[in-house]
């Protein structure tokens, strides 16, 4: 192929398995594999998973915070500021971010997932795509006890 394939394709044409058909994306490494057996396998991007696995896209100045505070870098430890930089010159889409968990409480929407929905309020993105889920307990306990979502400061770096 002279390149350009996702590493678990190459492992699996080198494995000898029986396949049937391989669909590519002309645009990524995302794959789709039939094999002989009638199993199949898929390999997606982000945004082809966001696509399948989101409830709907909506305003994320729709949504409220659960907490008073988040850190300055995601878990996989990607910078917030540099991710909101990437959203605002289009050099990544609301859509390469996973789905933002919410769940709906009281006539408001909150966020299970702070530090996305800072990026991407700040940013200025419009549409983003959103998973529904049940409210945690936790955060039940701390809207009943007043809290409001409607700010969120980023804490300092350690």
């Amino acid at each position: 192929w002279g390149g350009g394939l996702h590493d678990h394709l190459n492992d699996i044409l080198e494995n000898g398995v029986a396949i049937e058909r391989v669909w590519l994306s002309p645009f990524d490494e995302s794959f789709y594999v039939e094999y002989s057996d009638s199993s199949s396998e898929w390999n997606v991007c982000e945004t082809f998973s966001n696509n399948r696995l989101c409830d709907r896209w909506i305003n994320p100045q729709d949504i409220l915070y659960t907490n008073d505070s988040i850190g300055q870098e995601f878990v996989c430890g990607q910078s917030l500021q540099d991710v909101k930089g990437q959203l605002m010159n289009g050099t990544m889409e609301p859509d390469y971010i996973p789905c933002m968990q919410i769940f709906d409480w009281c006539g408001n929407t909150y966020s299970v997932n702070n530090r996305r929905l800072w990026v991407l309020l700040t940013a200025g993105v419009n549409s983003a795509p959103v998973k529904y889920v049940s409210p945690p307990r936790h955060v039940v306990a701390k809207l009943e006890n007043g809290f409001q979502g409607t700010t969120i400061r980023l804490r300092r770096y350690r």
